[in-house]
């Protein structure tokens, strides 16, 4: 399994536009207050669209979410990123993500994307795309037939900010399943600890170890002055096929001469929840 790193969403590069909600021929607005989706176009993972409650938006569990950027861009990989079902206690039956591109609006041309989201993180690669207007469908329900309510993020990917990288030496995969546990201090210095209610054991934190003892230039330069210097998050399918959006711990990056040409390089990745 090929190593490959997507730098960027798309979504969210100076003059992309959200058409939700324009009129005409654009979708209307399917979002909780709280959780819009002009929040789509903020990088942060942190600032998620979430549907209307319990599915019940205007389209019954289809989500269309339009983008315009302007001019053509060459996309690559699309899909939809920190995917949740809400309640917790909901079971998915079917969540499927399509994605159309088009030099017009509305964009009416497949890419033949075909993506059944089954992970928290869920894209996909097909041939590049050069077009001006982008849509990321999304289509939910549960088992009973139902529209499910879900929240996450659209995501599309440059084609030149698509990367493949070299499968690493030594690769180190370590996976904790958790909780939230909240604390609260009591008299006498004792104290009382709890974990709140309708929590799941499927919070998984990850962290992955790329591994490189090479005479690789180029990647050690990809690595060491692109990736290793990303203020925002980057996506990566690593060496088991799961795709992990991650950051690069504080002194993660770890970079060293063995001799003559030859580098030796480390690279940890600590994956979002």
């Amino acid at each position: 399994m090929a190593v490959k790193a997507y730098l960027e969403n798309a979504i969210g590069r100076s003059g992309c536009v959200l058409k939700n909600g324009t009129g005409g021929s654009s979708p209307d607005l399917d979002e909780n207050p709280d959780w819009p989706t002009r929040y789509s176009l903020i990088r942060d993972r942190g600032m998620v669209w979430r549907a209307q409650a319990l599915g019940g938006g205007p389209a019954g569990g289809t989500y269309q979410f339009d983008y315009d950027f302007g001019s053509a861009v060459s996309i690559g990989a699309a899909g939809f990123m920190n995917l949740r079902a809400h309640p917790a206690t909901v079971i998915p039956s079917t969540i499927t993500v399509q994605a159309y591109s088009g030099s017009s609006y509305p964009p009416g041309t497949t890419t033949s994307l075909n993506l059944s989201a089954i992970n928290s993180n869920n894209l996909k690669e097909f041939t590049p795309v050069s077009a001006r207007y982008w849509r990321v469908e999304v289509s939910a329900i549960d088992i009973d037939t139902n529209p499910l309510e879900i929240s996450g993020k659209p995501w599309l990917v440059e084609s030149a900010n698509i990367t493949t990288l070299i499968n690493p030496n030594a690769p180190e995969s370590r996976v904790v399943s958790s909780v939230a546990r909240v604390e609260v201090p009591l008299g006498g210095g004792s104290r009382h600890s709890y974990v709140p209610d309708n929590q799941l054991r499927a919070n998984l934190a990850r962290t992955v170890q790329l591994e490189y003892p090479i005479g690789d230039g180029t990647l050690v330069t990809y690595l060491r002055d692109t990736v290793a210097q990303r203020s925002t998050r980057v996506v990566f399918l690593d060496y088991e096929g799961g795709y992990v959006e991650a950051d690069v711990p504080d002194d993660g990056f770890a970079w060293g001469r063995v001799f003559g040409p030859a580098n030796r390089t480390s690279l940890p990745l600590v994956a979002a929840t």
